[in-house]
Protein backbone atom coordinates (compact mmCIF):
# COMPACT_ATOMS: atom_id res chain seq x y z
CA UNK A 1 0.00 0.00 0.00
CA UNK A 2 0.89 3.82 -0.29
CA UNK A 3 0.87 6.38 1.74
CA UNK A 4 -2.54 6.75 1.29
CA UNK A 5 -3.36 3.40 1.62
CA UNK A 6 -4.34 2.15 -2.28
CA UNK A 7 -2.72 -1.23 -3.50
CA UNK A 8 0.40 -0.66 -5.25
CA UNK A 9 2.60 -3.20 -7.53
CA UNK A 10 5.48 -4.62 -5.78
CA UNK A 11 8.84 -2.84 -6.36
CA UNK A 12 9.83 -6.55 -8.07
CA UNK A 13 11.41 -6.30 -11.50
CA UNK A 14 13.74 -8.94 -11.63
CA UNK A 15 15.11 -11.78 -9.35
CA UNK A 16 18.61 -13.22 -9.46
CA UNK A 17 20.04 -15.58 -6.50
CA UNK A 18 23.51 -15.18 -6.16
CA UNK A 19 26.20 -16.35 -2.89
CA UNK A 20 22.66 -17.51 -0.43
CA UNK A 21 20.74 -14.51 -1.17
CA UNK A 22 17.46 -13.65 -3.36
CA UNK A 23 17.97 -10.34 -5.12
CA UNK A 24 15.64 -8.10 -6.40
CA UNK A 25 15.29 -5.54 -8.64
CA UNK A 26 13.04 -2.30 -8.48
CA UNK A 27 10.65 -1.16 -11.20
CA UNK A 28 11.20 2.55 -10.73
CA UNK A 29 14.94 2.77 -9.87
CA UNK A 30 17.81 1.00 -9.78
CA UNK A 31 17.45 0.08 -6.26
CA UNK A 32 18.25 -3.80 -5.37
CA UNK A 33 17.04 -5.62 -2.63
CA UNK A 34 17.55 -8.23 -0.60
CA UNK A 35 14.41 -10.65 -0.65
CA UNK A 36 13.32 -12.16 2.93
CA UNK A 37 10.13 -14.43 3.55
CA UNK A 38 9.82 -13.11 6.98
CA UNK A 39 10.01 -9.16 6.51
CA UNK A 40 6.28 -7.38 6.66
CA UNK A 41 6.95 -4.20 5.55
CA UNK A 42 7.97 -3.28 1.64
CA UNK A 43 10.12 -0.19 2.60
CA UNK A 44 8.49 0.63 5.59
CA UNK A 45 4.61 0.18 3.93
CA UNK A 46 2.46 -3.40 5.68
CA UNK A 47 2.86 -5.84 2.79
CA UNK A 48 -0.81 -7.14 1.67
CA UNK A 49 -0.50 -10.72 0.14
CA UNK A 50 -3.48 -11.52 -1.64
CA UNK A 51 -4.94 -14.32 -4.10
CA UNK A 52 -7.38 -14.01 -6.30
CA UNK A 53 -9.62 -16.95 -7.36
CA UNK A 54 -10.52 -17.56 -11.22
CA UNK A 55 -14.41 -16.92 -11.67
CA UNK A 56 -16.76 -19.78 -10.69
CA UNK A 57 -19.90 -20.25 -12.62
CA UNK A 58 -21.90 -23.51 -14.00
CA UNK A 59 -23.20 -22.01 -17.27
CA UNK A 60 -24.18 -18.94 -15.77
CA UNK A 61 -26.90 -20.61 -13.75
CA UNK A 62 -27.53 -19.98 -10.47
CA UNK A 63 -24.94 -21.76 -7.62
CA UNK A 64 -25.58 -21.54 -4.27
CA UNK A 65 -21.99 -21.19 -2.72
CA UNK A 66 -22.28 -23.04 1.25
CA UNK A 67 -18.72 -23.40 2.27
CA UNK A 68 -15.13 -22.23 1.43
CA UNK A 69 -12.25 -23.89 3.20
CA UNK A 70 -8.76 -22.43 2.72
CA UNK A 71 -5.67 -25.08 3.14
CA UNK A 72 -3.63 -22.83 4.84
CA UNK A 73 -0.34 -23.41 7.33
CA UNK A 74 -2.09 -22.55 10.54
CA UNK A 75 -0.58 -22.45 14.19
CA UNK A 76 2.90 -21.19 12.66
CA UNK A 77 3.59 -18.05 14.14
CA UNK A 78 6.01 -17.84 17.40
CA UNK A 79 4.51 -14.30 18.80
CA UNK A 80 2.36 -15.80 21.47
CA UNK A 81 0.50 -12.01 21.26
CA UNK A 82 -0.32 -12.54 17.25
CA UNK A 83 -4.18 -13.87 15.85
CA UNK A 84 -3.22 -13.80 12.66
CA UNK A 85 -6.57 -13.37 10.53
CA UNK A 86 -7.46 -14.16 6.33
CA UNK A 87 -10.11 -11.92 4.70
CA UNK A 88 -12.36 -13.07 2.33
CA UNK A 89 -14.57 -10.76 0.04
CA UNK A 90 -16.27 -11.88 -2.92
CA UNK A 91 -17.57 -9.91 -5.96
CA UNK A 92 -20.39 -11.13 -8.36
CA UNK A 93 -19.51 -9.12 -11.40
CA UNK A 94 -15.65 -8.85 -10.89
CA UNK A 95 -15.94 -4.91 -9.68
CA UNK A 96 -17.49 -4.66 -6.70
CA UNK A 97 -16.54 -6.28 -3.24
CA UNK A 98 -18.56 -7.82 -0.64
CA UNK A 99 -18.04 -6.89 2.89
CA UNK A 100 -14.78 -8.25 4.42
CA UNK A 101 -15.21 -11.77 6.13
CA UNK A 102 -12.14 -12.38 8.60
CA UNK A 103 -11.71 -15.62 10.17
CA UNK A 104 -8.55 -16.34 12.23
CA UNK A 105 -5.50 -18.98 10.96
CA UNK A 106 -5.02 -19.87 14.43
CA UNK A 107 -3.00 -18.75 17.62
CA UNK A 108 0.91 -20.09 17.76
CA UNK A 109 0.66 -24.08 17.97
CA UNK A 110 -2.78 -24.02 16.92
CA UNK A 111 -1.65 -26.25 13.78
CA UNK A 112 -5.20 -27.89 13.18
CA UNK A 113 -7.35 -24.28 12.42
CA UNK A 114 -9.42 -24.88 9.81
CA UNK A 115 -10.28 -21.51 8.32
CA UNK A 116 -13.33 -21.97 6.06
CA UNK A 117 -16.06 -19.31 5.24
CA UNK A 118 -20.07 -21.07 5.39
CA UNK A 119 -23.74 -19.28 4.14
CA UNK A 120 -21.93 -17.23 1.12
CA UNK A 121 -25.34 -17.18 -0.82
CA UNK A 122 -26.18 -17.05 -4.59
CA UNK A 123 -24.42 -16.07 -7.78
CA UNK A 124 -24.54 -17.12 -11.55
CA UNK A 125 -20.60 -15.36 -11.40
CA UNK A 126 -18.39 -15.41 -8.50
CA UNK A 127 -15.02 -14.44 -7.81
CA UNK A 128 -13.17 -15.01 -4.16
CA UNK A 129 -10.28 -12.53 -2.76
CA UNK A 130 -8.42 -13.91 -0.14
CA UNK A 131 -6.13 -10.97 1.74
CA UNK A 132 -3.87 -11.14 4.67
CA UNK A 133 -1.87 -7.83 6.20
CA UNK A 134 -0.59 -9.38 9.50
CA UNK A 135 3.46 -9.92 9.76
CA UNK A 136 2.80 -13.33 9.24
CA UNK A 137 4.21 -16.20 6.60
CA UNK A 138 1.25 -16.92 4.97
CA UNK A 139 1.35 -20.12 2.74
CA UNK A 140 -2.08 -21.01 0.92
CA UNK A 141 -1.75 -24.04 -0.71
CA UNK A 142 -5.46 -24.88 -1.92
CA UNK A 143 -8.83 -24.10 -1.77
CA UNK A 144 -12.47 -25.98 -1.50
CA UNK A 145 -15.67 -24.83 -2.21
CA UNK A 146 -19.14 -26.72 -1.74
CA UNK A 147 -21.59 -25.50 -3.92
CA UNK A 148 -25.46 -26.28 -4.81
CA UNK A 149 -25.84 -25.70 -8.61
CA UNK A 150 -29.98 -25.49 -9.02
CA UNK A 151 -32.40 -22.78 -9.62
CA UNK A 152 -32.48 -20.68 -6.73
Amino acid sequence: KDILGNMIRNLAKGHVYANGFHIIGSYNDDTLYVYDANTTTDNGFTIVRERVSPSISNEMKNVRHDRLQLDVLTGATTNLTLNPQLIMQYSDDGFNWSDEWWESAGVAGAYSTIVEYRGLGVAQFRIYRIRATDGYYWSISAASIDVTPGMY
